[in-house]
């Protein structure tokens, strides 16, 4: 009987054991978490009202983005089409 209890006693032991380890781990996740958390807050915060720019360099500015966009609409087309093209081979007409 003493031989049981020794077992249980063990068999606890070890639960315990694997409980503090899991709960100083997690602990020590939680701290890296706060420090990060710290870190982020302590950043200044910027916040734009205005922005001061002619209208002909914003008119200039709106050109170059619209010709800017024509080739990833370009690779956009041919990807879309090849994907078509597969599944077009693959399902039939």
């Amino acid at each position: 009987m003493d031989e049981a209890w020794l077992l249980v006693l063990l068999v606890v032991a070890m639960f315990g054991a694997l409980w503090w380890w899991w709960w100083w781990e997690k602990g020590k996740h939680l701290d890296e978490e706060r420090e990060k958390q710290r870190a982020y807050e302590a950043i200044p915060k910027v916040v734009i009202v205005d922005i001061r720019m002619p209208f002909g360099e914003m008119v200039l500015f709106i050109l170059k983005w619209a010709l800017a966009s024509v080739p990833a609409g370009i690779v956009v087309f041919l990807t879309a089409t090849a994907v078509l093209a597969l599944f077009r081979s693959l399902f039939g007409p």
